[in-house]
């Protein structure tokens, strides 16, 4: 699931992962699971959330997670957080790389999109990547690209 959220620094609302850091005495997998939950709504039980890895960045590190929902994509109902998440939508893997080529994922977002995507190939394989219908190409390659906010 993406979520969508005004971004002062590019001065507009752009679709991202869900993201947020560690309150005192939080654990990574516990904020992981807040965060989830505050921006979406989605209660992720302990046992199906899979941790992807540490992202190590010049001023940052994140650890990544993913969650495994019993639900199905739009079956899954999303309760957006009041003030801060505008939207949201479900993606698959081909439409979100569309999307960040397309220069609709924020920079930073799109940067760290390498690393989640090689974690998750090594759990489901390459092929989940190529698994696409022409509908969702075909609307994808019809939205107009953004202009780079580097």
């Amino acid at each position: 699931v993406m979520i969508s959220q005004y971004r002062h620094a590019l001065g507009q609302t752009r679709y991202e992962l869900v993201a947020g850091c560690c309150e005192a005495g939080e654990t990574a997998e516990e904020s992981a699971r807040r965060e989830l939950l505050e921006e979406t709504g989605i209660d992720c039980p302990p046992e199906e959330l899979i941790f992807l890895g540490t992202l190590r960045e010049p001023s940052a590190f994140m650890d990544c997670y993913l969650c495994r929902l019993t639900e199905t994509g739009e079956d899954t109902p999303i309760t957006l957080q009041e003030w801060e998440t505008v939207d949201s939508k479900w993606v698959t893997f081909c439409e979100l790389e569309t999307m960040i080529h397309k220069g609709l994922i924020p920079p930073p977002c799109a940067m760290r999109y390498g690393f989640v995507k090689a974690k998750l190939t090594e759990i489901i394989g390459e092929d989940a990547w190529l698994q696409a219908d022409a509908e969702e190409v075909s609307a994808l390659e019809n939205t107009p690209k953004e202009a780079s906010h580097e």
